[in-house]
């Protein structure tokens, strides 16, 4: 028998939203791939793998019902498929992680150099884009 996995795609509100994490960015646990806290993700550098989001951690948590500490509000419906593994299966948003996220604040400090260094550099780049 062949099994297909099941990924729930979309932009990452809508995720949070419908996998029954907490919408909001600046929650206690704002991230659906690992449980660390909002204080620590903005100062984490690398994974920390023991800080990921597991089917046993999930459960905990469900069970826990307190979104504030666990940063799930509920037991998201996909769980009901057969062969869905939360939070496994959840995918992220590329375009808003990527280009509208971490690029975005990767770029300014390098744009901010070139620029000071060679005031007529965002004129060029601009031509050349």
């Amino acid at each position: 028998m062949f099994i297909v996995p099941y990924v729930t795609m979309g932009d990452n509100k809508g995720l949070m939203e419908i996998n029954g994490y907490v919408e909001s960015a600046t929650a206690n646990y704002p991230c659906r791939t690992c449980k660390a806290p909002l204080g620590q993700i903005s100062t984490m550098l690398e994974e920390d793998a023991t800080l990921m989001r597991t089917d046993q951690n999930y459960e905990q948590d469900v069970r826990i019902d307190n979104m504030t500490a666990t940063g799930i509000k509920e037991r998201s419906v996909f769980t009901e498929i057969p062969g869905y593994e939360m939070p496994t299966d959840v995918s992220v948003d590329i375009f808003h992680d990527g280009p509208e996220g971490i690029c975005h604040y990767t770029m300014l400090p390098v744009l901010n150099h070139f620029q000071a260094k060679d005031p007529s550099f965002l004129d060029l780049l601009n031509l050349r884009m």
